[in-house]
Order: structure tokens, then C-alpha cells, then sequence
């Protein structure tokens, strides 16, 4: 939002780091398709941006963190900022995964799904609001519902 609105670099950084002192209600709603992960047999690991703080208190709320393998945060605060394409490699590296076991699933084409794309990952567009035919993601879909077919 910050972005699109044109905020300097210093305003945005003002605005994360005032961020960074939230606290969020204990429960928070999902999208009801996200329960289809659950049931999910492969690893999950959830990368996020933001402020650490706020986003692990979101993974909470949402009631994420019980089912999910590991939560790596990449910090939007940070200088340099590590970006979603480097903790998409560490994860490759720690984990030992090759590129071919790993599907990088995600709403943002411009963030995680080019960066998984980049590492030659397979990636899942999850399209809610419509898909663009320009879309270069390997799936893309409307939900999560129909993630167990692409995996």
C-alpha cells in the first residue's frame, strides 16, 4: 500500500517499525480453504514478511503455528532486507531439498512466486480475485481446495 501510495523510503520504514509494537486479538479468521493444508501429508513451511514480532503473533492468532513445520520470517526491517528468494535458498540448503521436492505456494506473484520461480521451483498461484492469462506461475488456482492435485 505503501508503495502504491508513493510513501518515502522513511515514512514506510516509520510505519513497520510502529508496526512492530501491535498487539493482535488472540484469534484471528482464516480463509476457510486454508483447513485443506491441514490434512496435507508434505512438510509445510510458512514464509512470511514483515516485522517479526507482529507476523509470529499472526501465525498464532490464525492458529497456524500448530501444524505448520517451521515459520521463517523474512524481516522487513532488516538492513539488507534478506528477501523472500534468499530464504527460499537457505530453506533448499538447510533442509537438503532438491528444487524438484519443493512447491512454493502463494497470493503474490510479484514476491513469493517469482522468487520461487527464480529458483526454479515449482510455484501455485493462489488467484482468489481472478488469474491473469500472463500469470507465470506452474498452477494457478482460485483456492487451496485443489492444491493436493498439483502436489
Amino acid at each position: 500500500v505503501a508503495r502504491k501510495h508513493g510513501w518515502p523510503d522513511a515514512l514506510r520504514r516509520a510505519a513497520l517499525e510502529a508496526s512492530g509494537t501491535a498487539v493482535l486479538p488472540a484469534h484471528l479468521p482464516l480463509f476457510p480453504d486454508v483447513a485443506a493444508l491441514e490434512d496435507l501429508p508434505q512438510r509445510k513451511i510458512l514464509v512470511t514478511t514483515g516485522v517479526p514480532a507482529v507476523q509470529l503473533q499472526k501465525v498464532e492468532a490464525l492458529g497456524l503455528g500448530a501444524w505448520m513445520d517451521a515459520v521463517h520470517v523474512d524481516d522487513a526491517l532488516a538492513v539488507p532486507r534478506r528477501g523472500k528468494r534468499a530464504v527460499f535458498a537457505a530453506i533448499l540448503e538447510e533442509e537438503g531439498f532438491l528444487a524438484g521436492e519443493v512447491v512454493v505456494v502463494g497470493d503474490n506473484l510479484e514476491s513469493e512466486i517469482a522468487a520461487g520461480a527464480a529458483l526454479g521451483l515449482r510455484t501455485v498461484h493462489v488467484a482468489r480475485w481472478g488469474c491473469s492469462p500472463e500469470c507465470p506461475a506452474t498452477h494457478c488456482m482460485p483456492d487451496l481446495c485443489g492444491l493436493a492435485a498439483v502436489l
